[in-house]
């Protein structure tokens, strides 16, 4: 017998209660919407998308890493570093460094520069 079979579905009350707060509404008639004046990156590339208030950086950080991707913030958001533990909800000065020495480490390993070069020494990309 599958998982989906055994399901078994809200009770009605949970159902109004739902429609009443507005998160269920009536199936409507197929309809058509548009929108103006949509940066062109963010209605042409399918990414998450994910709004948050700018004057917290660590959120601004994650939204954009969530668009993105950031090999450093995934190191500083995981446990692979545990001589340097996470010490709470603002940035760690520590741990940020030790983030960026094992992160620069890991694309010299995977991802090496031209002429033996090193990404502690990089300040900036630029297409040409």
């Amino acid at each position: 017998m599958s998982g989906i079979s055994q399901m078994t579905t809200p009770s009605e009350s949970y159902k109004a209660f739902l429609k009443e707060i507005g998160y269920l509404v009536d199936e409507v008639a197929d309809f058509s919407i548009s929108t103006k004046n949509v940066d062109a990156e963010i209605a042409t590339t399918a990414a998450p998308q994910l709004v948050v208030p700018v004057n917290n950086a660590r959120y601004a950080l994650n939204a954009a890493n969530a668009r993105w991707g950031s090999v450093y913030d995934a190191v500083y958001g995981s446990d692979m570093l545990p001589e340097a533990p996470a010490s709470g909800k603002s940035l760690d000065e520590k741990r940020a460094a030790a983030v960026v020495a094992y992160t620069n480490d890991l694309l010299k390993t995977f991802c090496p520069l031209a002429n033996g070069e090193d990404y502690a020494d990089i300040t900036g990309f630029s297409i040409q």
